[in-house]
């Protein structure tokens, strides 16, 4: 690859760009303190929205090479740095596995196992369990998702600071995103790709941590908001969460250097605060 070009800005709105900021990000890009100093970020907000049907594919891949010259500098695709353009891949293809599940879980005839099974089949133990645990999870906000965004609008900040109307979007988020996350560490430690391998494993571990944290909340408030189901709730979370500990246990031993990776923005000091969960 070749040095980004000179016309390259150097700044987002949020100060100084932060080269391989998205890399090992957890894609939550409205919930990002350093969404303004990401460069991919940039790039996605100047190309728009490329599933607007009033475009044409000619339109679209304008504004495609528009915003690459904008935001990055380059004329074509070839001359970004590697990681750049593997972001810039996502993006015009789509944001990838995790994204697409809610949407294709909306539909009346959505068969969570069949879905997942037409993705990238997972081979690893850690990757299946992961991936078992999203549809279930998916089964879990069809049935009780509603009823429980009514209970977590309603009720109070848990003592830890957390709204449970938060935590429930955390579950929501990572909870589908651990087991691409957790492929790619495993195609990436079968290329080779030491780096990749530890920072993918490391955004599935707070995947991990996040929706454990999140079930923690909602552990509080379920089973009171809705007595009904109290017993039932309190099973479902306690068997969530025990899966989720035994999956980020499994993490820190396949992957050793996973939690001690630094990545770029958000483990080398530029944050002063972690994320609440």
């Amino acid at each position: 690859m070749t040095e980004r070009s000179d016309a390259a800005p150097t700044h987002g709105p949020g100060g100084p760009y932060i080269e391989g900021v998205s890399d090992y990000c957890d894609r939550w890009c409205e919930r990002c303190p350093l969404a303004g100093r990401c460069r991919l970020r940039a790039f996605e907000l100047e190309l728009g929205d490329l599933a607007d049907p009033a475009d044409t594919d000619a339109d679209r891949r304008a504004r495609f090479w528009r915003a690459l010259k904008t935001v990055y500098g380059v004329d074509a695709r070839g001359e970004l740095h590697e990681s750049d353009a593997s972001t810039v891949d996502e993006v015009w293809q789509g944001d990838g596995a995790a994204a697409a599940i809610y949407e294709e879980a909306e539909a009346d005839d959505w068969d969570g196992d069949a879905a997942l099974e037409e993705r990238d089949e997972p081979t690893d133990p850690l990757a299946i369990a992961a991936r078992e645990l999203a549809v279930d999870l998916l089964k879990w906000l069809r049935e009780h998702g509603e009823a429980a965004q009514i209970a977590c609008d309603a009720a109070a900040v848990h003592p830890c600071g957390v709204a449970p109307a938060d935590a429930l979007d955390v579950i929501r988020w990572y909870g589908v995103q651990l087991g691409p996350k957790l492929q790619r560490a495993v195609r990436s430690d079968a290329k080779g790709n030491a780096r990749d391998r530890a920072g993918s494993a490391k955004v599935a571990l707070l995947a991990a941590e996040r929706t454990f944290g999140g079930w923690t909340v909602l552990r509080d408030v379920l089973p009171a908001a809705l007595p009904a189901r109290r017993a039932e709730f309190a099973a479902e979370i306690a068997d969530f969460q025990r899966r989720l500990a035994s999956l980020r246990a499994g993490i820190d031993r396949a992957f050793p250097a996973a939690r001690t990776f630094v990545r770029p923005g958000f483990d080398d000091g530029t944050l002063e605060e972690p994320a609440a969960l």
